[in-house]
């Protein structure tokens, strides 16, 4: 055997194990030398067992304690630069803490353990070193960024300050090499970037900002030439009158910035957000009443995803094990049975795909699995889904099928029928037929059910070329399935080793088993207890801290909805004098806007600053405070965006609760039925009047109509006004085309000015005409 050694008898030796493993196209060598035999012989005949894992643990073992006082080297060397690394100090707490597990349980000799904790260590060296490598490679990256950001917060300031250019850009520039300053000492991205770098970086972002600043404006300044100013000509008025309210109403605008300043400083610091990859252990499911460990290969592909054809990646079933990992089990002394499983890959069921894995005859089969029978039935029950028959034994050729394929095929017990999968045909004795409704209801040991899986379609969008289509996968149909021994199902190359299921000792911890299993061989193991079904896998894990700052999230929110709404109330006059310059309501609420996403930018990036200045208070007041230091440019993303959601959200929750204000918060008109010419449309002109705008308004309109008698295209035709009340008046005109001969638009309407119970007046348009024809008197008059 490959594991016996013959050496001379009464005299010295030594020996030497070589091994060669292939990692990453690099083929590692190891050598072991057992020298307990050099001061001493074996006599003939006498034998000695020697445990190469008593040799190869402790060279391991020695390899990841080196690596982890690197790792804490390196630790110590960034934590110098200004890196807040307690996240990364509880882990490597955390490694020493699993390397003397497993020093101890070497200790004792019990190497099977021992190797799961090195296997665990090795896990989370891994682990701790690519997260340092990316903090190291994020922290230099996001400078220039933030540089960006802290340029574009300096122009902001100056240009609240200042109105005169040469102004603005000495105070930009102070602002900005103060923030620069503060990025320097508390941003620790910047002191590993070298000085030379970033202040080219700063120059170039500096420059930059304030061009723009100055040049953009020229171009959005343009002069319209249509009936209404555009929303992108008036952008630069709506900032410089936004910058103006802020200004003049100092101590509001201070007080929701710090609000807002101090919502992302505490976001920034004390909310902690980690990834990574290790060892994950969660339940998947309720109990199954069913004891074990069952295998699978790890990173499973997508179980829904498009299909191929429609530029997705499909979906497509574990890949199968390695017929070795059964000896391997069964060697093992806590396993007392090992069940192997064996189904065909997922089949596609549906229109652009029909391709079944066999059929007998006509009929299609979708799934073919190859048992140990009586183990089948000892684990998952499946002999409790027989009705008549016996159930499937040790002869060849034999098969169970389900009561609906046997109807479907027109077979009973004891018939013979010819089976083609991958075009070969084979011959199988129905020994058995199994209830459908039962098959159904059957699961394996990690709960899911013991049918093999086929895809299906569960989403089709159709389009003028190829349907846009979404698969997933599905159980087969119990009268889709043919079941065989393995014996049998070994002539059959669509079978693969999909699962294996393994029975413990009584003394054994299931849960335990499938930690060790996914650790040392990489699978992913589901153990079923009495408690529940649990996966244990390594695989990607997101972890997050903090999240009760969602709460005074709400609060800042809140608190910015009030200020906003009495600014509006206080600027009612204001609206009205935009109004009279012709800016419309879109253009009114868009001021507003403007203001708060001056406050949201600017709360953004003071408060990522802040925060990141939290840090050192923080090691300083609370050491043992484990969160995650935010250097990644993505966080001051992140910031920007949750000030500037916590400022726009309250800012067009009070703009939807200010109609009394605005000229109308309904910006568009819309007929609410399609009319015909002999119907009359009723349009409410979405405008409110109030007592004291009344006269002004009624001359609006006289004017309106007036001007309307001179269109180029539409002309308004025999105006007529009269007062029908105190506080009510109505007009009446035909609205046509021009020139009959070229369009021939034409309606008839009334116009009508009445006074509501709330003291202001409705606007309400009634007109006969074409839909086109109404529509264009909607818009004269809107």
């Amino acid at each position: 055997p490959s594991n016996k050694v013959y050496v001379p008898a009464d005299r010295n030796f030594k020996l030497e194990v070589q091994s060669n493993a292939k990692h990453n196209s690099v083929t590692i060598h190891k050598t072991l030398t057992i020298n307990d035999y050099v001061a001493s012989t074996l006599a003939p005949g006498e034998s000695a067992t020697i445990d190469l894992r008593s040799l190869s643990l402790p060279t391991s073992i020695e390899q990841l304690e080196n690596q982890t006082t690197a790792i804490e080297s390196i630790i110590n060397d960034k934590e110098k630069q200004g890196f807040y690394l307690a996240v990364e100090r509880q882990q490597l707490g955390g490694i020493r803490q699993t390397t003397n597990a497993a020093i101890s349980l070497l200790e004792q000799g019990k190497y099977e353990e021992a190797f799961t904790k090195a296997r665990e260590t090795f896990v989370l060296i891994t682990d701790l070193t690519s997260g340092l490598n990316n903090m190291l490679s994020d922290a230099s990256n996001s400078v220039y960024i933030l540089v960006g950001f802290i340029s574009l917060t300096s122009i902001i300031v100056a240009s609240l300050l200042y109105e005169e250019t040469i102004k603005k850009i000495l105070v930009s520039l102070m602002v900005f090499s103060v923030l620069l300053l503060t990025l320097y000492v508390l941003h620790p991205g910047a002191q590993v970037t070298t000085t030379t770098e970033l202040v080219k970086v700063s120059a170039t972002a500096l420059v930059s900002v304030n061009l723009v600043a100055l040049i953009l404006p020229r171009f959005m300044n343009r002069s319209s030439t249509g009936k209404d100013v555009s929303l992108l000509n008036m952008t630069v008025p709506i900032f410089s009158i936004a910058k103006r309210s802020l200004r003049r109403r100092r101590v509001r605008f201070l007080l929701t910035l710090t609000s807002v300043l101090l919502l992302v400083a505490s976001f920034i610091s004390l909310t902690s957000f980690t990834s990574g990859y290790g060892l994950s252990f969660t339940k998947t499911h309720d109990t199954v009443q069913k004891n074990g460990v069952m295998i699978r290969t790890p990173d499973p592909p997508p179980e829904r995803a498009a299909a191929p054809f429609s530029g997705g990646t499909g979906v497509a079933g574990p890949l199968p094990l390695d017929e070795s990992m059964l000896e391997w089990y069964s060697q093992i002394g806590e396993v007392t049975y090992v069940i192997p499983i064996y189904m065909n890959q997922p089949q596609r069921q549906y229109r652009e795909s029909n391709r079944p894995i066999g059929r007998i005859g006509r009929t299609p089969i979708f799934g073919i699995v190859g048992i140990v029978p009586q183990m089948e039935a000892t684990v998952n029950h499946l002999d409790t889904a027989l009705v008549e028959g016996s159930y499937l034994g040790t002869e060849p050729n034999t098969a169970m099928i389900s009561v609906g394929l046997a109807s479907k095929l027109g077979l009973s017990l004891g018939d013979t029928f010819s089976m083609t999968s991958q075009e070969k045909t084979h011959e199988l004795t129905i020994v058995g037929l199994l209830d459908d409704a039962t098959l159904a209801t059957l699961t394996d040991i990690d709960g899911k059910p013991l049918l093999p899986n086929k895809i299906i379609e569960v989403e089709r969008v159709e389009a003028d070329g190829p349907d846009f289509v979404v698969e997933a996968l599905s159980p087969c149909s119990p009268d889709e399935v043919v079941w065989v021994s393995a014996e049998t199902g070994s002539e059959m190359s669509a079978l693969q080793l999909l699962r294996i299921d393994l029975l413990l000792q009584d003394d054994v911890n299931a849960q335990e088993f499938a930690r060790a299993t996914a650790l040392d061989r990489g699978f992913r193991a589901w153990a079923s207890t009495s408690t529940g079904v649990y996966l244990a896998e390594l695989t990607g894990y997101f972890e997050g801290k903090g999240l009760p700052i969602v709460i005074p999230w709400l609060i800042v929110v809140l608190n910015v909805v009030v200020t906003m709404m009495n600014a509006y109330y206080e600027r009612r006059h204001e609206v009205m004098i935009y109004s009279s310059i012709g800016m419309n309501p879109r253009h009114i609420s868009s001021i507003f806007l403007a203001e708060a996403a001056v406050i949201g930018v600017l709360g953004g990036c003071l408060g990522y600053l802040f925060g990141l200045g939290a840090y050192k208070l923080i090691y300083i007041l609370t050491p043992a405070l484990q969160v995650k230091q935010k250097i990644s440019a993505v966080w001051s993303f992140a910031a920007i965006g949750i000030s500037m959601m916590a400022v726009i959200i309250g800012g067009l929750s009070a703009l939807k609760n200010s109609t009394s204000i605005t000229p109308s918060l309904q910006r568009r008109w819309v007929i609410e039925k399609k009319q015909e010419s002999s119907d009359k449309t009723r349009i409410v002109i979405p405008v409110q009047v109030y007592e004291e705008e009344i006269a002004e308004y009624i001359g609006f309109l006289d004017e309106k109509l007036e001007q309307g008698k001179k269109g180029r295209f539409m002309m308004v035709r025999m105006p007529k006004k009269t007062q029908t009340g105190e506080h009510s008046w109505e007009y009446s005109f035909i609205y046509s085309s021009s020139d009959p001969q070229i369009s021939p638009l034409y309606t008839r309407n009334r116009l009508t000015v009445e006074k509501n119970g709330d003291k202001t007046y409705t606007t309400t348009l009634y007109t006969r005409g074409e839909t086109d024809s109404v529509k264009h008197a909607g818009y004269f008059l809107r």
